[in-house]
């Protein structure tokens, strides 16, 4: 049985859609295999974007993340590497900086179990387990109104 010649057509590397040219991404890794840069629109002329940078702890884990804007996360991990607080980003746009005002931390009993969380308005969430490492009570704090 012949081939349908159309069958025999292969697809172009930068194909075209009607909705414009297709949007590859491309991520960079370091020496130890983790992803540092992640790059969007890949190929397109003036369309590639970084869209994300991370570095890592000496242990692997994040370290701070980048968005494409500039605005930056930081986390910092216990003795065992559990993360343990979260900075979010100054509020001037695209400073590159983590903020040391405005963060959740988490707190952890020696199970690995979060027993509490403070949020970033300052408020806390409790958490209590049982013995089987199982949550049995949360406490949340009473809601504000913001007006």
């Amino acid at each position: 049985m012949p081939v349908p010649s159309a069958a025999l057509i292969l697809p172009l590397l930068h194909s075209r859609r009607s909705s414009g040219p297709d949007r590859i991404s491309r991520n960079i890794y370091n020496a130890a295999d983790q992803v540092i840069q992640i790059e969007m629109g890949v190929g397109v002329t003036g369309e590639t974007i970084t869209e994300r940078t991370q570095a890592y702890t000496p242990n692997g884990q994040i370290d701070w993340v980048e968005d494409a804007k500039g605005n930056r996360n930081d986390y910092t991990y216990d003795g065992y590497d559990r993360l343990v607080q979260i900075n979010f980003p100054v509020q001037t746009f695209g400073a590159h900086t983590a903020s040391s005002t405005d963060y959740e931390t988490y707190t952890l009993d020696a199970n690995g179990n979060r027993t509490g969380l403070r949020l970033r308005d300052g408020q806390s969430i409790a958490y209590t387990f049982d013995t089987l490492n199982r949550q049995t009570v949360m406490t949340v704090p009473r809601w504000r109104h913001g007006g």
